[in-house]
């Protein structure tokens, strides 16, 4: 929009009224293009800009798709879901998956018992009472 370089009322960039008004513009002109386009335009006019995806967007996302991005998790409650994989891929050291998110509680004898020097019976207590 370069015909507003020169509007009058962007002359100041202190003023609030002014700096609403271009924000009404500068909105409305962004509601009227895709993220794809915006990205382009931007990209040509050497202006630092980057999509802002979805979860949704990033599994539709042909890149990490056939990068291989993605790598499916069976877990004991939610069964098997698409999760992220390694950001990069090294060959000599390749990414896999060791565990799963834990489930609730799973690491609580370790964490109360072992680390913070809770005994058993005291461990029975917390759960029972539904501290942890």
């Amino acid at each position: 929009m370069p015909e507003l370089k020169d509007d009058p009322r962007f002359q100041n960039i202190f003023s609030l009224e002014a700096g609403m008004e271009f924000d009404a513009i500068w909105y409305s002109w962004l509601a009227d293009h895709t993220r794809e386009e915006l990205f382009e335009r931007f990209l040509k006019a050497r202006i630092a800009s980057a999509p802002v995806n979805s979860p949704a967007d990033l599994l539709k996302n042909i890149h990490l798709r056939d990068r291989g991005y993605f790598t499916e998790i069976e877990h004991p409650e939610t069964g098997k879901i698409v999760y992220p994989g390694a950001p990069v891929k090294l060959t000599e050291s390749p990414w896999q998956v060791r565990y799963t998110a834990p489930l609730l509680g799973q690491h609580n004898e370790e964490i109360y018992c072992d680390r913070l020097g809770y005994n058993r019976e005291e461990l029975v207590k917390l759960r029972e009472s539904g501290i942890i």
